[in-house]
């Protein structure tokens, strides 16, 4: 399945297959689909200032820890309102990638270093290994493979009959441009 929109960044065309195609698909019964190709896998990048990190007397590790001991998703157990229980989670990971700059790192003569003292913080991505381009216009592509004793044809069906559930969530500027079917797979499955 390619997926691709005239207004959508590689970024967020590889976001879009990963995070919302990729799960929902691998949820048909004999599928199974890999990682998607093309665009860019996001990251967030941490850019150290190895001047202003020595000049403080810290490390690269001391920066690690500062973000790995920060970013937690955590259970902090439950709360009983009226007849209902809930969850409650705590959530000290930041909602802007910014506001990662403002970690705290170390205590040093009274005075707090934060992240941004020697690095900074930003939304990137990870070396693309590959394009695909769907009509010249760069896009990603979402493959669907037949589990080991799985119908092809059933597996197309299924996949199709859920992209069509599915499209009601698609996002305004996205658009999904066909769906490629192996002929060897078929060719093999039917004995032509």
């Amino acid at each position: 399945m390619a997926i691709g929109g005239k207004t959508l960044s590689e970024q967020t065309l590889y976001d879009y297959g990963q995070n919302f195609f990729r799960v929902q698909l691998a949820t048909v019964q004999g599928a199974s689909v890999p990682f998607p190709y093309g665009g860019k896998p996001r990251q967030i990048m941490v850019d150290i200032n190895s001047q202003a990190l020595y000049a403080r007397g810290l490390s690269p590790n001391d920066v690690v820890n500062a973000v790995n001991l920060q970013n937690l998703f955590l259970p902090s157990g439950t709360v009983k309102i009226a007849a209902r229980e809930y969850l409650v989670q705590l959530n000290s990971s930041p909602d802007v990638v910014s506001q990662f700059n403002n970690l705290p790192i170390k205590t040093a003569n009274g005075s707090i270093i934060y992240l941004r003292d020697v690095a900074q913080v930003h939304d990137g991505y990870a070396v693309q290994t590959n394009i695909v381009r769907e009509n010249g216009v760069r896009a990603a592509l979402v493959a669907v493979l037949r589990s080991a004793g799985a119908s092809t044809v059933d597996i197309v069906n299924r996949v199709k009959a859920r992209l069509v559930q599915l499209e009601p969530s698609y996002p305004p500027a996205y658009m999904w441009s066909h769906f490629l079917i192996n002929p060897f797979s078929l060719k093999q499955r039917s004995g032509v």
